[in-house]
C-alpha cells in the first residue's frame, strides 16, 4: 500500500513540475494598458428615435423580455 502512495506522489510531482516548466517557457503577449478607456459610454437618449421615425420605418422597440418578434404580413392577392 505504501508503494502505491509513493508512486502516486511521484507521478503527481512529475506532472506538476512539468506543467510549471512548460508554463515558464511560454511567451505571453500582453496588451499595454491605456490611459483612456477604449469604449466610451453613450447615453441611450442619444440613440432613441422619436415615435414618428418608428412609424415611418415600420418598426417598434422591443418590450421587456422580448428578444425576437415574429410578425405576419398580410398580402392582398
Amino acid at each position: 500500500m505504501r508503494e502505491k502512495w509513493m508512486l502516486a506522489i511521484i507521478i503527481f510531482m512529475i506532472l506538476f513540475s512539468g506543467a510549471m516548466w512548460i508554463n515558464s517557457k511560454q511567451k505571453r503577449m500582453f496588451i499595454p494598458e491605456m490611459d483612456e478607456p477604449a469604449i466610451t459610454s453613450i447615453p441611450q437618449e442619444a440613440h432613441a428615435e422619436s415615435s414618428s421615425d418608428q412609424k415611418a420605418h415600420g418598426y417598434k422597440r422591443f418590450k421587456s423580455r422580448e428578444y425576437i418578434r415574429i410578425e405576419t404580413i398580410n398580402v392582398v392577392p
